[in-house]
């Protein structure tokens, strides 16, 4: 299909707006408007309620009892995942225009002003079946962290090694919530097995949006406000995310293995991007508020694992960045578990006493 050919098409796009709802009654007013004070676009906002427990059902039901483009789900807690998947399968069975838009908007973030408006304008001018934008990382209504496009990807890729070697080894790609697509890429999907899972969710739906894609965009500007919610799944720091569950890179490992995209110089790069990951997992673990023999435990699982012995052991460790990745994956490819936990803490008690000091020069105005 030509640009002009789909240009005509797309006069009158829908944009579906699908919101996973949980316990955000905090930040659900500054979520919503950011979508309904759009008054020049079709639209319609779902909103799931994930088995919140305190004001955010209502809320909901308010906005919707107030403007008709708002249309409210309650289930049980099932999870983000799932959530978003009751948004899709409601567009499945009302969308009717193959060309409309669905995007994804967690329930603690918002649009920026404009947002909508250069969605749409991109969408309807371009044939392309997914738009990916940047996000500002937000603190309390204040832009901590702003997007950074410099040396990003931008325009049209069309090519599945291009878009592979882009999305799959930068994990700031993974965000649902940072991408608008076509009503095309959608399916009704049993993610059932994932429910458990609260790290990754994003990168299993976005993998099939990936391999349906002909033309993707990468629209180099922030249209997002991503808050830093400490009480977020995302932001949470606790031993439960770190039970090791590679379930997520197994899933990845196995279709780009079946896509048969890559040659030998792109498989030593994504998996120099494991091993960084591995190794900034383990950072992580060595950061937890947990006693030195549980850290070992962990990492011991790690190492142990089916998804690091077959695919990562004794690769690429030397072309880590990094002084931390590049001795912890030494370190880790000769099963230096101990080591690696104590040289780990000792860095977690150093970060801590540096912020104190900071902190302490910052309060005496020096």
């Amino acid at each position: 299909m030509t640009n002009k050919d789909n240009t005509n098409i797309q006069k009158d796009l829908t944009f579906y707006i699908i919101v996973p709802v949980f316990n955000a009654s905090k930040f659900l007013d500054e979520c919503i408007e950011s979508v309904l004070s759009v008054k020049t676009i079709n639209l319609i906002i779902i909103l799931v309620d994930d088995g919140s427990t305190d004001e955010s059902g209502e809320k909901c039901d308010n906005y919707a009892r107030l403007d008709n483009r708002v249309i409210v789900f309650h289930q049980k807690n099932q999870g983000q995942i799932i959530a978003r998947q009751t948004g899709i399968n409601y567009v499945l069975t009302q969308c009717n225009n193959e060309n409309d838009v669905v995007m994804f908007l967690d329930s603690d973030d918002s649009l920026k002003q404009m947002a909508l408006t250069e969605v749409n304008k991109v969408m309807s001018d371009l044939s392309i079946d997914m738009m990916i934008f940047g996000m500002d990382r937000v603190y309390d209504g204040t832009v901590v962290n702003s997007y950074n496009g410099e040396g990003r990807c931008c325009g049209i890729v069309e090519k599945k090694k291009d878009l592979y070697r882009i999305v799959f080894n930068d994990w700031t790609y993974n965000p649902v919530c940072a991408k608008a697509i076509r009503f095309t890429l959608l399916e009704s999907c049993d993610y059932k097995k994932y429910e458990d899972i609260r790290y990754g969710e994003d990168l299993i739906q976005s993998i099939e949006y990936y391999k349906k894609s002909k033309k993707v965009y990468f629209y180099n500007k922030s249209l997002y406000n991503y808050t830093i919610n400490p009480n977020s799944l995302t932001q949470s720091i606790n031993n439960k995310p770190y039970s090791v569950d590679f379930r997520v890179r197994q899933l990845v490992m196995n279709f780009l293995i079946d896509e048969n995209e890559f040659d030998e110089q792109d498989w030593i790069q994504y998996r120099t991007y494991c091993m960084w990951l591995v190794t900034d997992m383990l950072r992580t673990i060595c950061f937890l508020n947990i006693g030195i023999k549980e850290k070992i435990k962990f990492i011991n699982e790690i190492f142990n694992s089916e998804y690091y012995s077959l695919y990562l052991r004794n690769k690429e460790c030397e072309r880590l960045e990094g002084w931390w990745n590049f001795l912890a994956g030494q370190l880790f490819s000769k099963k230096r578990i101990i080591t690696i936990a104590v040289i780990g803490s000792i860095y977690k008690q150093l970060r801590q006493l540096r912020n104190r000091i900071r902190g302490g020069v910052i309060e005496s105005g020096e």
